[in-house]
């Protein structure tokens, strides 16, 4: 997420934060307005897979439109 807010999101310094609380949430925010949108690369593609990664790793992710920019995020619940 921070390589595709240095690389999609217009800011050289994207902020990234978390808590922790019955989960585990990370957050990246940056100064554009557009929304990342899963994509379906070819198989050679060389990238393309970013967001069919969080998606597949994290419990769940979403994005919260800002004033200025975004904020992307996933959560990691943890086992109780």
């Amino acid at each position: 997420m921070i390589a595709n807010a240095w690389e999609h999101g217009e800011t050289p310094a994207p902020v990234v934060y978390f808590s922790l609380t019955p989960t585990l949430r990370v957050c990246v925010a940056d100064e554009s307005d557009a929304l990342p949108a899963p994509r379906t690369p070819g198989r050679l593609a060389e990238s393309g897979r970013g967001l069919q990664l969080v998606e597949g790793l994290t419990h769940r992710w979403g994005v919260d439109p800002q004033k200025r920019g975004k904020t992307v995020w996933y959560e990691l619940d943890f086992p109780a």
